[in-house]
């Protein structure tokens, strides 16, 4: 199966990262492994197993989606709700918030966070856009158990949006 460019981009990217960390690991001690600087925290061994789990069964998840496509299509999904009555069946979640921002000022927004994690915001303008869509249209067919949030406002006005539209779903 031939993957578009940013999803093997990704899938590069995910394998660098998996090297990288087994190789920063393998040196610890149990005891290395094991310490966690508060009761809060994770220990480096608590975190490698999490994302072994989270790793093996995305690639479950996604082996599965990708043989289940409709006609066992070889090719990727131009659609995100192409993915769903393979992965969900007929479960739906209660409730889900989109937060939703023009791809610019997010983009602009990620950037201005200092952090070192951009593979994903290296994708191109139109893939940001593409995928802002497909979660707008999900949202706009199932408004009983979707709210849009605009998350292009500050920080307290995005809070107070996503308490008024839980308080809205749930009655409270």
């Amino acid at each position: 199966m031939t993957l578009p460019q940013p999803v093997e981009r990704l899938w590069d990217e995910l394998e660098r990262a998996r090297a990288e960390l087994l190789r920063e690991a393998e040196g610890l001690s149990q005891r290395q492994a094991d310490w966690k600087p508060s009761e809060r925290d994770w220990s480096v061994g608590e975190i490698v197993d999490h994302l072994t789990l989270a790793e093996v069964n995305t690639g479950k998840l996604t082996t599965k989606l990708l043989k289940e496509l409709p006609g066992n299509a070889a090719v990727f999904p131009s659609e995100l709700t192409e993915f769903a009555p393979n992965l969900l069946d007929d479960f739906k979640p209660d409730f889900t918030l989109m937060l939703d921002i023009d791809v610019e000022a997010g983009l602009k927004r990620a950037g201005a966070r200092g952090n070192a994690e951009s593979r994903f915001e290296n994708f191109d303008r139109d893939f940001h856009e593409r995928l802002r869509q497909a979660f707008l249209d999900i949202a706009r067919r199932n408004p009983d158990r979707c709210a849009i949030i605009d998350a292009a406002a500050d920080e307290d006005m995005v809070a107070s949006a996503i308490w008024a539209a839980v308080a809205r779903r749930f009655g409270l």
